[in-house]
């Protein structure tokens, strides 16, 4: 989260934006929160009464996500990170640190992402099992498989909040000079004339509060990292982790767009998707540069993921679950005790063998995506027609049976 905008959020109100770790020293107006994700907590009970959804192009989102992290120690808990917390937004990673940790966590981080969107669009949607209080997706527990769906819904949706947003905003819109004001402007309609919002800006104000900000807003901010070594762009991933993100993309444009689907009269779904294919062509761009002059990758070696196992858990996060500490838990330990007898449950089998679904799966779905991503690339490098693949149940079968 940039404080570019949270100065924003704060001037748009006339008062401190809140948090969900209290960092702020303020909980009301605008809270900005991270939950469902590890790294946030629901600490605002039921006092929201609505949401607003930001979200940024994964394709940065992660690496930045790591330089914070990195700023931050690794914190795997609220005390290491309030001990940093004045050292954020000033420095990046080493690249050996942010290879490590992308190599290790990039599954788990690209799915986190979309099930981020998930959870609030579709109001609640639970990728952690309810024994897993810290959303960790770590043995003995695991993140749900997509072939589990439809997964259960969280109890704060309803209970405390209704989840699904009642608009999304761009990360990169809200710092773009043409854009953020028109970002700032959809936020403020949403909230005027709400309860304690009467201290809300004039819709006149916002074009001048956006560029003052922009001019004036203290330190730190993201880009005060560029003064300091390394720079954002130097952070890449591999071309098969490209196609990943760009696999993940397609399939959330696709899952937003359908019109048959249940956000087909969204303007939220609506405003969702256009980011998607903003993120798209960057991503594609990217990729068709990487095709034509492929990076340097070091085939991997024997024992590299265990070597990579052993230094997320050094950093205290690779084990979050750890049997020795959870059975000092005298009352959760007695019911997640049984948990540690057994081995995780695989993945099912997304196409069973004899078995032709009536439609495509979200994983098949994503498959075919990915295939023709890298397809779709070639063709625009080379100045072809596109010619995507079409899934066919016969083929599948038939390479199960295989």
């Amino acid at each position: 989260f940039d404080l570019f905008i949270f100065f924003l959020f704060s001037l748009l109100l006339l008062f401190s934006t809140g948090d969900d770790f209290f960092y702020s020293g303020k909980m009301g107006g605008i809270v900005k929160t991270q939950f469902p994700h590890p790294e946030g907590i629901w600490s605002y009970d039921d006092s929201m009464d609505q949401t607003i959804l930001l979200v940024r192009n994964p394709r940065w989102n992660l690496p930045s996500y790591h330089t914070l992290l990195y700023e931050l120690e690794y914190a795997h808990d609220y005390i290491v990170a309030y001990e940093n917390v004045f050292n954020i937004f000033k420095r990046r990673a080493p690249i050996d640190n942010w290879e490590k940790w992308r190599d290790y966590r990039f599954d788990d981080e690209i799915n986190l992402w979309a099930w981020q969107i998930d959870y609030w669009m579709e109001e609640g949607t639970q990728f952690w099992d309810n024994l897993d209080f810290e959303r960790a997706g770590q043995y003995p527990f695991r993140y749900n498989y997509e072939s589990e769906r439809p997964w259960p819904k969280d109890h704060h949706c309803g209970n405390d909040l209704d989840c699904l947003p009642q608009a999304v905003v761009s990360y990169e819109k809200m710092r773009d000079g043409t854009e953020g004001p028109k970002e700032l402007r959809k936020i403020a309609n949403l909230i005027r004339n709400q309860k304690e919002m009467q201290t809300m800006i004039s819709d006149e104000a916002i074009d001048c509060i956006w560029h003052a900000t922009w001019v004036y807003a203290p330190e730190p901010r993201n880009e005060d990292r560029d003064e300091f070594g390394l720079l954002a762009d130097q952070y890449k991933f591999s071309i098969q982790q490209m196609e990943t993100i760009m696999g993940k993309l397609l399939l959330m444009k696709h899952k937003y767009s359908d019109p048959d689907g249940p956000w087909s009269n969204s303007q939220v779904a609506r405003d969702l998707v256009v980011n998607f294919h903003s993120y798209i062509n960057d991503c594609m761009a990217e990729l068709a540069a990487m095709y034509a002059d492929p990076p340097i990758t070091a085939a991997p070696s024997q024992g590299s993921h265990k070597a990579l196992v052993e230094w997320y858990q050094g950093l205290g996060r690779g084990n979050r679950y750890a049997k020795e500490e959870v059975q000092l838990m005298a009352e959760y330990w007695a019911v997640v005790e049984d948990n540690y007898d057994v081995a995780p449950t695989p993945e099912p089998t997304p196409c069973p063998v004899g078995q032709e679904p009536p439609a495509l799966t979200a994983i098949e779905q994503e498959w075919l995506d990915q295939h023709n991503t890298r397809r779709t690339t070639f063709y625009a490098l080379h100045g072809m027609s596109p010619k995507d693949l079409i899934w066919s149940a016969d083929l599948a079968a038939s390479a199960q049976n295989y």
